[in-house]
C-alpha cells in the first residue's frame, strides 16, 4: 500500500488498481484479492493491516482474501538464462509467518483470509 514502493516494484501507480478495484465492485462484481507475499517487499504486517483495511472499508463485493506465499523455485531458470534475480537465494516464508499475516488481516474484521504455498516449516 506504498505508492512509491509499488510503482518501484511493479511500474504501476498503485492508484490505477486501488481505482481498478473501486470499479469492479461498483458494478457489482465479486472480487477476490490476492497479496503475493514476498521478503522484504510486501511482508510486513503493517502492509498487510493497510490492504485488509482497504478491502474492508471500500470493497464491498471482495468474497476473498489470499495471501500467497513467496517461493523461489524460478531461480534456476534465471541461472540458465544467466540473468541476475535477487531473491534466488531467499528462503521460503516460514509458516508461522504466513499466520500471523494472516491473523493480521482477520484482525481488520475480514472474515475470509486464506493463505497458500510453500512454507518452511522450521520453527526457530
Amino acid at each position: 500500500m506504498n505508492s512509491e514502493n509499488h510503482l518501484k516494484y511493479t511500474g504501476i501507480q498503485l492508484k490505477t488498481v486501488l481505482n481498478n478495484a473501486h470499479e469492479i465492485t461498483k458494478l457489482g462484481k465479486p472480487i477476490w484479492v490476492r497479496t503475493p507475499i514476498i521478503p522484504g517487499y510486501t511482508d510486513q504486517e503493517e502492509n498487510i493491516r493497510e490492504i485488509a483495511h482497504f478491502i474492508k472499508h471500500n470493497l464491498p463485493t471482495a468474497e476473498r482474501y489470499d495471501l500467497l506465499a513467496f517461493n523461489n523455485f524460478c531461480a534456476a531458470k534465471y541461472r540458465r538464462l544467466d540473468r541476475d534475480w535477487p531473491l534466488g537465494e531467499v528462503d521460503l516464508i516460514t509458516e508461522a509467518t504466513m499466520e500471523k499475516l494472516a491473523e493480521t488481516a482477520k484482525n481488520e474484521s475480514l472474515e475470509f483470509v486464506h493463505w497458500a504455498g510453500m512454507v518452511n516449516k522450521k520453527t526457530l
